[in-house]
């Protein structure tokens, strides 16, 4: 078993591909639909998206197929994921993106896709063989995760080239279940368990804490990360060939995001712009200073404009298209 950075993440005998290129910061998020039948109680998806048949690449709204392209450039994508909500429930969508991305970026370009598996049957598990590289699936009762197993053996008897694999967050108390599922997974040839840990948001934290769960820092649940440990180490000498891969809240963060940030920062600033290591740009903008803003900025950019003597602020913000939101304001009057 190797560790990569204390509580940030884990993995046994290595990494699937689509967190290779996550880690890098090259994956393009495609969000398909906020509709889903599943209903998890630690469902992280925004209120304003849930159950809407909205589509985002990473945090832009899409409303046309070449904005897809557009954030794939922006960041230098070199693979993509299909995500939701229920992504099954879109494959007009699933085939048309996955068919644009391959034609534009080549064969190569790495897709992965998340699924319930409610909907993943033997059919539908063949077709996407010939679309995505990859399909990860979040089973959450003993005939979901059953279901998967049949799915591994059907995938081998019949040859199909799809990587497969099974996704879900270790939830404090449950580690026997995941033990006893990850030695069955690897018996029947599943390539891969992603174990992410068990998150909290703004409207999921009542629910949690009436479940009894401890909300701790950077959005995790208390007791996630060493369930996980221990999970890895009881699997590490009962498994032969699966990888199982732990990814933790905070590397999400600190790590996923800000790389994918940073990436996009350099590739799409502006000519006024500098970009930060943080994934932010950072830029001169004149005229009077908006309220509620701190009087803050990490860089000092004195030295990028020689107009700095008017009226305006140095602003820090995310890059994207509408560089919002806007993380800091240092402003600073005329003289």
């Amino acid at each position: 078993m190797a560790r990569s950075s204390p509580r940030l993440s884990l993995f046994l005998r290595g990494i699937p591909e689509g967190c290779r290129l996550c880690m890098r910061g090259s994956k393009l998020v495609i969000f398909l639909t906020g509709v889903c039948p599943e209903g998890c109680f630690y469902c992280p998806i925004s209120p304003s998206r849930m159950g809407r048949r909205l589509v985002f690449a990473d945090e832009e709204r899409v409303e046309k197929l070449s904005e897809i392209l557009e954030e794939a450039d922006a960041i230098g994508a070199e693979g993509a994921s299909f995500t939701g909500g229920e992504p099954l429930l879109e494959p007009r969508r699933i085939e048309v993106v996955s068919r644009m991305l391959k034609d534009v970026y080549g064969d190569e370009f790495h897709i992965h896709l998340y699924t319930g598996g409610s909907l993943l049957s033997r059919s539908m598990l063949r077709w996407l063989s010939r679309l995505v590289d990859e399909v990860r699936v979040h089973p959450r009762s003993r005939a979901q995760w059953e279901h998967v197993v049949r799915l591994a053996e059907y995938r081998g008897l019949e040859g199909l080239d799809v990587s497969l694999g099974v996704e879900v967050p270790v939830i404090p108390g449950r580690g026997d279940e995941l033990v006893y599922w990850i030695r069955r997974l690897d018996s029947v040839g599943v390539d891969f368990v992603n174990l992410n840990e068990l998150e909290w948001a703004p409207h999921t934290a009542t629910r949690l804490r009436e479940m009894g769960f401890r909300l701790g820092d950077h959005g995790a649940v208390e007791g996630s990360w060493e369930e996980a440990v221990r999970v890895l180490g009881e699997v590490a000498s009962s498994t032969r060939r699966i990888m199982v891969h732990y990814c933790s809240s905070l590397y999400k963060d600190r790590v996923q995001l800000r790389m994918r940030n940073y990436r996009k920062a350099l590739r799409s600033r502006r000519g006024y712009e500098v970009e930060e290591v943080e994934g932010l740009v950072a830029f001169l903008e004149p005229g009077r200073p908006p309220i509620g803003f701190e009087d803050y900025c990490s860089i000092d950019l004195s030295r990028c404009w020689p107009c700095i003597g008017v009226e305006g602020c140095i602003v820090e913000a995310y890059p994207s298209r509408s560089r919002l939101p806007r993380v800091s304001v240092r402003c600073r009057g005329s003289g």
